[in-house]
């Protein structure tokens, strides 16, 4: 600010609309996009444990593809030759047990949440329910 300027008035606060300004026919339709997003979302939600439970079996499915390599005859034979080897096996399926455990954990984790998510979803579709 120079020495010649003025300040400036101070701004008014903005204000906001009332509700009962805005006319009936935009609530309604703002109401049917909200119910409309809403029951997306509970749809999409909905089949989240069907989707969890799919990439769990295919999960499960390379775990045991994996176990059966690793106890293959001939894995078996070349880790009597080589105990660096057999060491690396053990490692290996104590690997696939750990993340056995961890995906489990988090499917059930999952699961639970989506479950609450469509309860939630469900109450806000259904507010006077």
């Amino acid at each position: 600010m120079t020495p010649t300027s003025k300040p400036k008035p101070p701004s008014k606060p903005r204000r906001r609309p009332k509700a009962d300004a805005t006319p009936r026919e935009d609530r309604v339709a703002d109401d049917a996009a909200v119910t409309a997003l809403l029951d997306v979302l509970t749809d999409g939600v909905a089949t989240l444990p069907e989707a969890l439970e799919r990439g769990e079996e295919a999960r499960r499915a390379r775990a045991e593809s994996a176990r059966e390599l690793l106890g293959s005859r001939e894995l078996r034979a070349a880790a009597r030759r080589v105990p660096e080897l057999g060491r690396s096996i053990e490692t290996a399926r104590a690997e696939l047990d750990r993340q056995d455990t961890a995906a489990e954990q988090a499917r059930s984790e999952l699961h639970d949440a989506s479950k609450e998510w469509l309860t939630a979803l469900k109450a806000l579709r259904n507010p006077g329910a």
